[in-house]
């Protein structure tokens, strides 16, 4: 009856080797700015478009009577756009300055800072004002953001 041999090749990294392979994904799963940056661009593609739209994915209500005749006597115009009578806020919120990424160690932070101060007023509403949320991101977008992601960390490296 005829022998079958098999053979085993078996390698055990030293561990400096493991801890060089350990550090450098690390080093690189912590250093995901670029993505960041990509995604922090998307999200501002998508402020214009509701700034231009006037909402979505429905329409902002229409301004009050009262807001138009104000505006209409201070100089600007009446019913639209929505929300840029000074356009302080569609500039800011559009502008990559408004945006502060952070890094601390595996962590990183997109923050809007607002500088108008009452961009937030817009998103929730108040008893004087509906609510325009002019932060709306929609689902290809997020799409679009979580595959910048997965394409960082799956690239070869």
């Amino acid at each position: 009856m005829p022998v079958r041999l098999g053979i085993d090749v078996v390698w055990t990294p030293l561990p400096a080797v493991v801890a060089n392979a350990y550090f450098a994904t690390a080093e690189y799963a912590a250093n995901m700015l670029d993505p960041m940056y990509d995604a922090v661009e998307l999200v501002r593609g998508q402020i214009l478009e509701n700034f231009d739209v006037e909402g979505r994915p429905a329409r902002w209500e229409p301004l009050s009577e009262a807001t138009v005749g104000i505006r209409e006597e201070t100089g600007f115009p009446g019913e639209h756009p929505i929300l840029e009578r000074t356009s302080a806020l569609k500039t800011g919120a559009t502008s990559a300055a408004a945006w502060d990424i952070e890094h601390s160690g595996q962590t990183i932070t997109a923050v809007f800072l607002d500088p108008t101060g009452y961009g937030s007023f817009h998103i929730t509403g108040t008893i004087y004002m509906p609510i325009r949320d002019w932060s709306y991101v929609d689902d290809e977008a997020l799409d679009e953001i979580e595959s910048v992601f997965m394409e960082y960390v799956t690239q070869e490296w």
